[in-house]
C-alpha cells in the first residue's frame, strides 16, 4: 500500500517518527533510512507492507502544496485579526 506521511520528529537522534495522516498511523524507522537531507516537516510517499515502511521517497510537490495551504490560512487569520471588535474604556 502507498500513502503519504510527514516527518514529525527525530527521537534520541536515532529514530524518525513519520505520521501517515490518511490512515491515522505513526511509523518509527531508523533515522539512517531517511533520504539524505531530510528534515522535520518533509513529506514522503511511503510504501507499507505488513505494517512496516518498506520504501520511502521525498514528495517535494506535496510539501510545497502543504506549505502554500498553511501560508494561505495564516494570511486569513492575520487579516481577521486586524482591529478589535471591542471598544476600550
Amino acid at each position: 500500500m502507498e500513502t503519504k506521511g510527514v516527518l514529525d520528529r527525530i527521537v534520541d537522534d536515532k529514530y524518525a517518527v513519520i505520521l501517515a495522516e490518511d490512515i491515522g498511523k505513526e511509523y518509527v524507522i531508523n533515522k539512517e533510512e531517511l533520504p539524505q537531507g531530510s528534515s522535520t516537516g518533509d513529506w514522503f510517499v511511503l510504501t507499507i507492507e505488513k505494517e512496516k515502511v518498506t520504501k520511502l521517497s521525498l514528495d517535494r510537490e506535496h510539501a510545497q502544496q502543504m506549505s502554500e495551504r498553511i501560508r494561505n490560512k495564516m494570511e486569513k487569520v492575520r487579516a481577521k485579526g486586524k482591529g478589535s471588535k471591542f471598544k476600550r474604556k
